[in-house]
């Protein structure tokens, strides 16, 4: 409705940088490029998550998961990844953290996962 797309629009929520660069100058750099950086990273965030009316910070519901140990973002911030107690990595889609897919065949539980840097359909971990 006419009401949530006030609330969504980019007056709002100003375009920041791609969030893969904002994480790598945080990391690399130092004083205040790393402080705009930090800043920046934290307004993508309520961008991304608290865009619309109908998003809120409510917990991610995964049914068969034990615990989280590791967490990753695609560079373009569509999907994000996690790793579990339960041998498990489970793939979601930032905007809504609805649950795509598990992956399954760990002998352990896997204690990283990473997207490749150019590429949101390989994962490692």
């Amino acid at each position: 409705d006419r009401d949530d797309a006030r609330h969504c629009s980019s007056r709002h929520f100003p375009r920041v940088r791609n969030v893969a660069t904002l994480l790598a100058d945080r990391q690399i750099s130092r004083g205040n490029r790393a402080s705009r950086a930090g800043a920046e990273l934290l307004r993508w965030s309520v961008g991304q998550w608290m865009r619309c009316v109908h998003q809120s910070s409510a917990y991610c519901t995964i049914e068969s998961a034990k615990s989280t140990i590791a967490l990753a973002i695609s560079h373009d911030g569509v999907y994000f990844a996690s790793t579990h107690g339960d041998h498990t990595v489970k793939v979601f889609w930032c905007t809504s953290w609805q649950h795509i897919c598990t992956l399954r065949g760990h002998e352990r539980t896997p204690w990283t996962v990473k997207f490749h840097p150019h590429s949101r359909e390989l994962l490692a971990s």
